[in-house]
């Protein structure tokens, strides 16, 4: 039985090829905008659970189970092939939020930095009843966590008489952002604005 260090590996592995071929490789048009919360793998390596989101929250949960079904051969083969394992049976759980320090990062310093961008960002939000401006720059890692932090905080944003902008994205962001339709969503500007 492998240890628990290795199973959190091939979760985080799982995670990450999946989160490449939804934005790089599936062209189902269900499947966009849509992104990877946890993997949870048993301690067998017989199945994967694997936690899905999308942004526009439950309303798309059916088209995105039929996509997800559909493409579910290529998933299987694809993941089995680039983990290195015999076989990979996924369970697909649709939009089951879980408690935030039960998600899988690949990193400890990518955790911190999610989980205090969104702590940072929920205060902003909730104290200010001004834009919250989210400056992405700098950013050379933009993986499904972080798109899950800036939708939370888009989504949350209005609640509190504020919005959630995002200025001068990187390429590595720009390009994730376009795969994924998210320029319809987020308000995402080349600049702050001029104070």
């Amino acid at each position: 039985m492998p240890s628990g260090t290795r199973l959190q590996r091939i979760a985080d592995r799982i995670r990450q090829e999946l989160s490449e071929m939804l934005i790089r490789e599936i062209s189902d048009p269900r499947l966009k905008q849509i992104y990877v919360t946890d993997v949870k793998v048993d301690k067998e390596l017989a199945y994967a659970d694997i936690f899905v989101s999308a942004i526009e929250g439950v309303s798309r949960s059916a088209d995105v189970l039929a996509g997800l079904e559909s493409a579910s051969g290529f998933i299987r083969k694809n993941l089995a092939s680039r983990v290195e394992l015999q076989a990979v049976g996924l369970e697909l759980d649709l939009f089951r939020r879980l408690p935030r320090r039960g998600l899988s990062h690949q990193m400890a310093a990518v955790r911190e930095t999610t989980d205090g961008l969104r702590r940072e960002l929920h205060t902003v939000i909730a104290e200010s009843h001004s834009p919250a401006y989210v400056d992405l720059s700098g950013v050379t890692f933009f993986d499904s966590s972080s798109i899950a932090v800036l939708v939370d905080a888009h989504r949350l944003a209005p609640a509190h008489g504020s919005e959630l902008v995002v200025v001068s994205p990187s390429q590595e962001c720009q390009r994730v952002f376009d795969i994924l339709g998210l320029g319809d969503v987020l308000d995402i500007r080349d600049g702050m604005p001029n104070a």
